[in-house]
């Protein structure tokens, strides 16, 4: 192959790893586990609640023990009240250690949510220390028999969409696939010997 030709060649090849990786972050974009939240004012000044929903979208091991995160310099840690929890659940909060911050866990008692579950019924009120309403946080789902982390993401709004990989973002991946898998047939054809 000329000089030009491998050029060619080699600006095809970064351009189609370029689009494979870009096409792969949106894929992974996915969230596996979704804690929705609703937040509700109360009577009193600055007191709220938040009702949670967990659903398990693709997570095969289940969903065992979740725990949502209250930074301290938003809610007063010592204002965390349990008010419902869902069938088959149980809860605890955990107040702020060093550099961590308090902790509503929730866990369940009857075996895993399992993929395509959904847990409802969750309540916790609090006092809010922010400005504005309170809004999304951060929780971890753990592995209650070895303590291992095994997914952590960021609470949405009930009634929000879950990114997830649209059909343009499937069907991107397979042309490149078979792009890729042209070029290299293409490179090795060209490298074999014409018969004489």
């Amino acid at each position: 192959m000329n000089g030009l030709g491998s050029r060619v060649a080699e600006s095809g090849l970064r351009l189609m790893i370029g689009a494979w990786l870009a096409v792969s972050a949106a894929l992974a974009w996915s969230s596996p586990v979704v804690l929705r939240y609703e937040t509700m004012a109360l009577a009193a000044p600055s007191r709220y609640a938040y009702s949670y929903q967990v659903e398990n979208l693709s997570f095969d091991d289940g969903v065992a023990w979740v725990s949502i995160d209250f930074e301290t310099h938003l809610y007063d840690a010592s204002s965390l009240v349990i008010r419902q929890l869902s069938a088959g659940w149980d809860g605890q909060v955990l107040a702020p250690t060093l550099g961590d911050p308090a902790q509503f866990d929730v866990f369940t008692t009857t075996g895993v949510l399992g993929r395509g579950g959904i847990a409802t019924s969750f309540m916790i009120e609090f006092t809010w220390l922010g400005s504005g309403q309170p809004g999304a946080q951060d929780f971890k789902i753990w592995d209650p028999q070895s303590f291992d982390l095994q997914y952590q993401g960021r609470s949405v709004p009930a009634g929000a969409t879950v990114p997830e990989p649209e059909t343009w973002q499937l069907l991107a991946l397979a042309l490149l696939a078979a792009a890729g898998m042209r070029a290299r047939l293409h490179r090795k054809s060209s490298k074999t010997p014409a018969a004489a």
